[in-house]
């Protein structure tokens, strides 16, 4: 397209033209070749920008991928820990009748959550759980938690269950770091752990 602002040279002889027309000439050409110059320079500038959104673009997905990868890092390691004790008696199996007491095993279960997912995972008879924790802590004569009544006392079943926590959870918390290590989510965890015995 022909530039309307463009003066072509007519005839010779500018330099003998009056000293003020000339220096408005070059200046004119002054200002025209500078807008010219300008007009090109913001053409590339906005090629180069055109190209950095474009490179912004594809890195921001790239966060986005990143993120939903890391991300589990961040939260997946937060689970909330259940310790839940079972005072309910159960059906003694070598009997058939209705009438027939239970055992009575009365037991406790870890039930870690995240995100929704939750999975039961058995720790063991309470008989059993108060005699390692004594055990665990030097009493050899069992007269600490193996006397305590966590069917009877809420403070006996909180200190039991605080006790079982602060020892296990750690050990689930490395299970599921190591299974995120190579999956890109609990989902199998929770499905494989579900019932299962610590």
């Amino acid at each position: 397209m022909e530039d309307k602002y463009y003066l072509n040279k007519i005839g010779e002889g500018w330099e003998f033209l009056p000293k003020d027309i000339l220096q408005k000439k070059f200046d004119y050409e002054r200002l025209y070749n500078n807008i010219s110059r300008r007009e090109k320079k913001i053409e590339s500038d906005l090629e180069k920008i055109k190209d950095l959104k474009d490179r912004l673009k594809k890195m921001k997905v790239e966060r986005t991928k990143g993120y939903h990868q890391m991300v589990k890092y961040h939260k997946m390691f937060t689970p909330s820990f259940t310790i839940s004790y079972s005072s309910t008696k159960k059906k003694n199996r070598y009997y058939n009748s209705d009438h027939v007491d239970s055992r009575g095993n009365w037991s406790w279960t870890i039930i870690p959550n995240y995100g929704g997912r939750r999975t039961w995972i058995y720790v063991g008879s309470n008989k059993e759980i108060t005699t390692y924790l004594d055990l665990i802590d030097g009493r050899d004569n069992l007269d600490n938690y193996n006397e305590m009544y966590p069917h009877e006392r809420t403070p006996h079943k909180n200190k039991i269950g605080s006790r079982i926590q602060e020892l296990l959870c750690p050990f689930i918390i490395s299970d599921m770091k190591s299974w995120l290590k190579k999956n890109d989510n609990l989902d199998g965890w929770f499905d494989q752990n579900s019932l299962k015995n610590i």
